[in-house]
């Protein structure tokens, strides 16, 4: 520390110094041109009106650039972006990101206590600084899906305790907490007793119950819809992370609930889940801070939303505002309203420049990129995609999806013909099969049911990443092609397969834990924009279809959902019998 302030008394020359920068000062929201003097990775100096220039050893010419802190995602699974996290890194540091707080309860319902020991291991020197947030419901509700283990309190305690750990994953088991199930009561206690923030996942609670939730300890959600909701959430002094992925996108409604509360400190941005193409063509946390503005929030208030906001929330005192004394992570950006990022410091180091990554990232191999993680049980066959009936038809319960919508769902009854003894579940239009196999401990477990308004016309989609067990979950037409498109996962490790008359039409291959690939983001992308234009053509037409699929297993969402253990009413967390009449 000696050094910087030897060099912001003006004792010592400074190691770099960003000349002719339009400063964005998000304590007092001005901007002014400005010097910005670091030593080693902190900021030393930064210019006030009318003060003269600083010189430095090395100097960089911002050219009248806009600076602003380094952007921080305070929620986001980096396993959503189909890469490792050195991958990640590469791609989301050129659009200005410095900072995420990682969840990485993808790995761990795969991989167990393990995924999150990944997770730290390959987020170490990879420039980007990810900490890491404890993934508090493995699975999501215990005894309705199968994932790799349950996280008890004695799990989450170990994973709270590691270096990385800022805090409790989002706790999506609401009615646990608020019903003070012994379970979620102690896994929030372990945070708690540790001082630990607690993020998060809560949708549609009224006021009463939003305030148990708060008073447990849960700080924050980035889940809020509705203008009311919204609304209520920052009354009550909860964190809004506004959220900007590529299936689920809140801050239109958001940037109006911040509009009528004069824009609180309690909202920050986050992206949650974003696919690699997105992430590549589109943006990270600047393309959340584009929306922001574009929904009418003021461009310094959507960079605060980023950077002040964000790390007050997360407790970074080193970082969120260009201030003496913090980390030199700087973004440069061409205008405020535009908000083209085009160049970025990491601790005084330029990591990328006009797009473009500058440093390299030596990423350390791990072991689990190399495992395969499909154990199914026995060799699948076609008997695995029937569903059994007697008689000339059979009344079923089904999944509902409004509009196609995953995140909304409803139970119905409808009546198919039965053919060769099993029900023939493409003779009713609109239906497709659904079925869900458990993939990590061999249990042999298998969901199945018909599903309405996915939008399939014909052929079969397979996939493994299917939130939050990620059990391999097929969509098909007819059986043939559920057979065909499942098979390849399994004998490739996982990902998603599309199959249309008896062969695989489209692919992604995401052999790490069935949940990521080691190639770069531009690969990636261009197999998942292959892979969309398959689906379009059969018959899934959402501007997300990949990502799109991932949310129809996720046995928190209203009303009901399918597992690898059956039809699951979500919200009573039961059950529900696959034959609606007696006697099938």
């Amino acid at each position: 520390m000696n050094r910087i302030m030897s060099a912001a008394a003006g004792e010592t020359p400074f190691d770099l110094v960003l000349k002719n920068a339009q400063f964005v000062n998000v304590h007092t929201e001005e901007i002014y041109l400005a010097d910005i003097g670091v030593v080693d990775d902190r900021i030393a100096r930064v210019t006030q009106p009318g003060e003269a220039g600083l010189t430095g050893a090395e100097e960089y010419d911002c050219a009248g650039r806009f600076a602003v802190p380094g952007l921080i995602d305070t929620h986001v699974h980096i396993e959503s972006g189909m890469m490792t996290p050195a991958n990640f890194a590469r791609t989301v540091i050129p659009h200005g990101t410095t900072t995420v707080l990682a969840d990485p309860h993808e790995f761990c319902n795969v991989l167990g206590v393990e995924g999150m020991e990944y997770c730290a291991g390959a987020t170490e020197n990879i420039r980007l600084r990810v900490f890491l947030a404890a993934p508090s419901c493995v699975p999501s509700v215990v005894g309705v899906e199968s994932g790799k283990m349950v996280f008890n309190a004695p799990e989450i305690a170990a994973m709270l305790d590691m270096p990385k750990t800022l805090a409790l994953g989002e706790v999506m088991d609401y009615p646990g907490v608020i019903n003070q199930n012994p379970r979620m009561t102690a896994i929030v206690a372990e945070a708690r007793k540790r001082h630990k923030l607690i993020q998060g996942h809560v949708i549609g609670v009224p006021s009463g119950q939003l305030s148990a939730y708060m008073a447990a300890g849960i700080e924050s959600d980035h889940e809020s819809r509705g203008l009311e909701e919204v609304v209520t959430r920052l009354r009550a002094g909860m964190v809004v992370e506004c959220r900007h992925g590529s299936s689920a996108q809140n801050i239109a409604v958001e940037a109006e609930a911040l509009a009528l509360l004069n824009y609180p400190v309690n909202a920050t941005l986050c992206t949650d889940d974003r696919e690699p193409d997105d992430l590549l063509h589109e943006g990270h946390i600047d393309e959340a801070i584009r929306q922001a503005i574009k929904g009418g929030v003021p461009s310094v208030k959507a960079v605060q939303m980023a950077t002040r906001n964000a790390a007050l929330f997360l407790g970074l005192r080193d970082r969120g505002s260009l201030k003496p004394g913090s980390l030199a992570d700087i973004a440069l950006v061409d205008g405020l309203e535009s908000f083209s990022v085009s160049a970025v410091f990491i601790g005084g180091v330029l990591c990328a420049e006009k797009g473009a990554l500058v440093v390299d990232i030596d990423a350390v191999p791990s072991a689990i990129e190399q495992r395969n993680t499909m154990n199914i049980k026995g060799e699948l066959e076609r008997g695995n995609f029937r569903i059994p009936a007697k008689g000339e038809s059979v009344l079923l319960n089904c999944l509902s999806f409004l509009d196609g919508d995953p995140f909304v769902t409803t139970l119905k009854e409808a009546r198919f013909p039965v053919i060769d003894g099993c029900a023939d579940i493409s003779a009713v239009p609109g239906f497709v099969t659904m079925a869900v196999i458990e993939r990590h401990n061999r249990t042999g477990n298998i969901g199945i049911a018909p599903a309405e308004n996915i939008g399939l016309e014909r052929g079969a989609i397979a996939g493994t990443v299917t939130h939050d067990s990620h059990n391999l979950f097929v969509f098909g037409a007819n059986v043939d092609d559920m057979l065909v498109a499942a098979r390849r996962l399994v004998e490739t490790g996982g990902g998603f397969a599309a199959a249309d008359g008896g062969r695989i039409v489209g692919e992604i291959r995401l052999p790490v834990c069935g949940l990521v690939s080691l190639k770069p983001a531009a690969e990636i992308a261009q197999e998942a924009a292959a892979m969309k234009t398959v689906l379009n053509g059969l018959g899934i037409h959402n501007p997300s279809p990949v990502h799109f699929l991932t949310w129809f297993c996720l046995a928190v969402l209203p009303e009901a959902r399918l597992t690898d253990r059956g039809l699951i009413d979500t919200l009573a967390q039961k059950p529900i019998p696959l034959y609606a009449d007696a006697g099938s």
